[in-house]
């Protein structure tokens, strides 16, 4: 990569002054999605607290970023992933799956947990994740309408 990386950056809401160095990786970590939230639900989100950022950033450049949500279940606290999404994927899964574990562990989660496109999901089977279940979708939208 030629540059030392600083860190795994918690950015909590005061989100603004690295926003408009992240919101390109959040926006492209949407697209795989199917609309449910815009990029400017994610800043609002962060901001609020729902939502936390995480910033794999160098001196230069960032080069990915992890947006969370604490979710409480009935029975156990988790951690979901909700965008992920930049460059060397694999080498900051190396570096700061761990850390970022023992964050979601203090954090009082039990599990990390996301909804991904098939080629995530063989990227988080490397570091132990597995997949759970499968999520379908009926549009309740004309022209794809029960009759």
């Amino acid at each position: 990569m030629g540059t030392s990386i600083i860190a795994l950056q918690y950015v909590g809401p005061g989100v603004a002054e690295i926003w408009p160095r992240v919101e390109p990786l959040i926006e492209a970590g949407l697209m795989a999605g199917l609309g449910e939230r815009t990029v400017d639900d994610i800043r609002q989100a962060i901001i609020e607290e729902k939502s936390q950022l995480f910033v794999w950033r160098d001196d230069r450049q960032v080069h990915a970023v992890l947006v969370t949500a604490i979710v409480q279940y009935p029975q156990y606290r988790s951690v979901f992933v909700e965008v992920m999404a930049g460059r060397g994927m694999l080498q900051f899964m190396k570096e700061y799956w761990q850390p970022f574990c023992l964050w979601a562990e203090a954090n009082g989660a039990k599990v990390l947990e996301g909804a991904t496109q098939p080629t995530v999901t063989r990227l988080l089977k490397r570091v132990g994740m597995r997949k759970v279940y499968d999520t379908v979708r009926y549009s309740l939208e004309r022209p794809n309408v029960c009759s």
